[in-house]
């Protein structure tokens, strides 16, 4: 991972680790009918942990996206009532934090405290998008950058910024919408194999024996496994639209 902001904390990373290795054992149970084969399953466990690694930390950004979204709604106000840009992010500093720390709290206190070493504020609105990798940001600070320099109207540019980021909310919840039926289907194909298998297992476990007790059985349970892996990858592939 690039960015320290969306980081998962240690909290999830372990449990992350215990819903994987208990993954794994309840597939080798049903798949080889053995504890033991998780050791061969657990691999595996790699593409689901960079599966929620990246939900994480897109989860992370859209939270932090939502949060500029007001701190930039907060500043919009306090230069229509006169501050200028700079004490309006720190007005804007003072009620984040008490509403929420957040993410964008941590990061206004840091801006504030390069204010008083007299850093620029556009570097350091920039430092913020690369150190979040929000593409909006860095966009943002790039948009002071040149009303600074040319002489813009920034109440505007602010205004219009917040607009965008309400826009793209509003696309992505769209686009979220629309595609919760067919992800809904593929979670559904994908576990099918496994409600099979149990069903057959209590139903008639003298059948799915060969499965487990021969060589050819067990090649054909691996290769079982490895097409519903493969499903579930091209699934989330496909779902992921960005």
């Amino acid at each position: 991972m690039k960015s320290n902001i969306h980081k998962p904390d240690k909290g999830w990373v372990v449990m992350e680790l215990f819903k994987i290795v208990i993954l794994s054992i309840l597939i080798s149970f049903l798949f080889y009918d053995s504890v033991l084969a998780s050791l061969f399953v657990l691999p595996a466990g790699i593409l689901l942990w960079k599966q929620d690694i990246y939900l994480y930390i897109e989860g992370s950004k859209e939270k932090m996206r939502d949060e500029f979204k007001n701190v930039i709604i907060k500043v919009s106000g306090n230069l229509n009532a006169g501050y200028s840009l700079e004490n309006a992010f720190i007005q804007a500093s003072k009620d984040t934090e008490k509403e929420t720390s957040g993410y964008m709290g941590v990061e206004l206190k840091k801006l504030v405290a390069g204010l008083t070493y007299n850093k620029r504020i556009e570097d350091m609105l920039m430092e913020i998008g690369t150190r979040s990798e929000i593409d909006e940001i860095k966009e943002f600070a790039g948009l002071i950058v040149i009303a600074k320099s040319y002489g813009g109207n920034i109440i505007n540019l602010i205004r219009q910024t917040a607009g965008n980021l309400s826009e793209r909310q509003s696309v992505a919840l769209e686009i979220n919408t629309l595609t919760a039926a067919k992800r809904l289907e593929g979670n559904i194909m994908v576990m099918m194999p496994f409600v099979i298998i149990v069903f057959m297992r209590f139903t008639n476990e003298e059948y799915m024996d060969v499965l487990y007790e021969t060589l050819l059985g067990r090649v054909i349970m691996t290769v079982c496994l490895v097409l519903v892996i493969l499903s579930w990858v091209i699934i989330n592939k496909i779902m992921k639209i960005n």
